[in-house]
């Protein structure tokens, strides 16, 4: 019995940390609402989507994206990936401009209602800080942000080209 229960201890374990590292594989689809944003994203074969919440510090969130842009840019261009920013949010003109001040073209959202958030409800369960790589047919393929950490990339790139 003891046994047993060690067993899939472990089994948990290793499932936990793997998920952790974004690279828990499970069937997960994401719905999208905004035709305008399918569009945006449908030439992507992956997409980086970050979920930004105004619980935390927004314009410190944006921030971390904007800092190392260029680096993104280089990464993400190679695979043909993108970036989709759903912000929860109605300050639609502050976030607008932000990104143009910084000369940054992303596709992005604004879920005033949480609709995108509640409709997605079982990936968000999984992703902890709200970011996370689909592939072209909305298959949560990644569960966290690639581009955070070399050891991330690497491990997402590894994940692709198999």
């Amino acid at each position: 019995m003891n046994l047993n229960r060690l067993f899939w201890g472990l089994i948990f374990t290793a499932f936990s940390i793997c998920c952790k590292q974004g690279l828990c594989q499970k069937e997960l689809k994401v719905v999208f609402h905004d035709d305008t944003i399918v569009n945006c994203i449908k030439s992507c074969e992956y997409t980086v989507i970050i979920y930004i919440q105004p619980e935390g510090c927004t314009s410190c969130a944006m921030s971390n994206l904007i800092n190392p842009w260029e680096v993104y840019k280089k990464r993400l261009a190679k695979y043909n990936m993108g970036i989709l920013l759903v912000i929860n949010s109605t300050a639609e003109q502050y976030f607008d401009n932000m990104l143009k001040s910084f000369n940054i073209a992303l596709c992005h959202t604004f879920d005033k209602t949480r609709k995108f958030r509640i409709s997605n409800d079982k990936i968000f369960q999984v992703v902890s800080d709200g970011t996370f790589v689909i592939d072209k047919n909305k298959n949560v393929i990644f569960t966290d942000s690639p581009i955070s950490t070399v050891e991330k990339w690497n491990s997402f790139v590894k994940l692709i080209e198999h």
